[in-house]
């Protein structure tokens, strides 16, 4: 177990952990805001899933969900202007998509909100919602929707992160 403040040292040291599983947790603007991680490697233990084919389509539905809170918390922690509302993923996305700043409204963000928005997710994230078993065809066509935009997330979070980072120095 590896706890540390130093993102610099945390990102030298990680290889030396692989492949253990590495969560990072995304800083809260007051004490009051719940705790939370960035999104991780949840797409690619969906993906490891998938590949065994064993079913279990309702647990990797639950991570692909669990992957879009992550990425709207993660970005709305770093943004400039936190946008998240805690367990509400439509209300999130809609206020994500509402900014108006130029460091949020990027192209990134556009691929974002079209994943997050897409009839492939809806589908999953309403199922799991209503507490319905997902099929194996709605957790892949999720799956594929959300790892097509996954590479703008991290962009994007590398990006806020880089502001913040800005921010808390000035």
């Amino acid at each position: 177990l590896l706890a540390t403040h130093y993102e610099k040292f945390f990102k030298v040291a990680e290889p030396l952990f692989e492949p253990s599983k590495c969560m990072q947790l995304h800083p809260r603007r007051r004490a009051t805001d719940a705790v939370g991680f960035e999104p991780g490697d949840l797409l690619q233990r969906v993906q490891d899933s998938l590949g065994e084919n064993e079913g279990g389509w309702r647990e990797m539905a639950i991570n692909l969900r669990r992957w879009a809170e992550r990425t709207l918390e993660t970005l709305s922690s770093y943004c400039p202007e936190p946008f998240s509302v805690y367990n509400d993923i439509p209300g999130s996305i809609a206020n994500y998509e509402k900014s108006t700043d130029s460091r949020v409204a990027t192209a990134n963000r556009t691929e974002i909100l079209a994943a997050l928005k897409s009839p492939e997710f809806k589908r999953v994230m309403h199922t799991i919602a209503h507490d319905e078993e997902p099929t194996r065809p709605e957790v892949v066509d999720a799956h594929t929707r959300l790892t097509k935009c996954q590479k703008h997330v991290r962009q994007d979070i590398e990006h806020f992160k880089a502001l913040h980072r800005h921010t808390v120095i000035g």
